[in-house]
C-alpha cells in the first residue's frame, strides 16, 4: 500500500459518522506500532538483498506494483 486512511475518535461509539469503523486512541497507538515494525523489517529486508535475489525480480513480468 502507499498509505492508508485510519479514523480515530476519542470515543468511537459516541462519534456523530463512522464510530464503527473507527479506533480510539489506544487502538489507533496499537495499529501505529505494528506498522512501524513492519516499515522497519521492510527497510531491513531492502537493504539486505543480494544480487541473485535482484536478479530475480527483474524474471517477474507485468507486476503491477512498484518495488
Amino acid at each position: 500500500a502507499h498509505g492508508l486512511m485510519v479514523e480515530v475518535h476519542p470515543e468511537p461509539e459516541h462519534a456523530l459518522s463512522d464510530g464503527p469503523q473507527s479506533l480510539d486512541f489506544k487502538e489507533f497507538e496499537k495499529l501505529y506500532t505494528q506498522i512501524m515494525a513492519m516499515e522497519h523489517f521492510m527497510t531491513k529486508l531492502k537493504g539486505s538483498e543480494t544480487k541473485s535475489s535482484l536478479k530475480a525480480k527483474t524474471k517477474r513480468v507485468n507486476w503491477p506494483y512498484p518495488d
